[in-house]
């Protein structure tokens, strides 16, 4: 859990097996935050809405380190980021694998 005040940068392995990254914010009043997956080259933003009932997953497929970075939302901002980083099995990876370098579909 981190204050979204703060904002985070995160560097994760997901080293021998396909992960969730799950991401969830809580403020008093609507906000939103987004969050950014870089892997390389690959580079993909994701709009995560606070209050959700559930947390946003995103599907990160086995091999080198991944950075996910959300940005400070200043002082005086009253939300926290609530996130887990899960490994997978390889079976249970249901629509696109990879939410970092995309899919075409």
């Amino acid at each position: 859990m981190v204050r979204l005040s703060e904002g985070l940068t995160w560097t994760l392995s997901a080293d021998g097996a396909p992960h969730t990254l799950a991401v969830t914010c809580q403020a008093p009043g609507p906000r939103s935050l987004t969050l950014t997956l870089t892997r390389g080259s690959a580079h993909s933003e994701w709009d995560v809405t606070c209050g959700d009932r559930e947390a946003d997953r995103f599907a990160v497929p086995a091999g080198s380190t991944f950075t996910a970075h959300i940005p400070a939302a200043g002082p005086g901002v009253d939300a926290l980021v609530l996130w887990r980083f899960d490994a997978e099995d390889p079976a249970d990876v249901d629509g696109c694998p990879d939410d970092i370098a995309g899919c075409d579909t």
